[in-house]
């Protein structure tokens, strides 16, 4: 799975909006659209925020498998 395809699948398993996720992480709707469509990568300091947010470890959202 791309991080692109986590971050959002991410967002919509906790049913929230672009509006409410952006508005809680603290970033503008476009950033996270961004992020959501692979045409930016978000710092460290918002991958954390996204991790907390919807309960998933950074390694996960970035697309680290331990398992592999």
């Amino acid at each position: 799975m791309s991080t692109s395809t986590a971050y959002a699948r991410a967002r919509e398993q906790h049913d929230l909006s672009l509006e409410e996720a952006s508005s809680l992480l603290g970033i503008s709707v476009e950033s996270l659209v961004a992020y959501e469509c692979g045409e930016e990568q978000p710092d460290a300091v918002t991958v954390r925020h996204m991790a907390l947010l919807y309960g998933q470890s950074a390694d996960m959202l970035i697309g680290i498998d331990w398992d592999e």
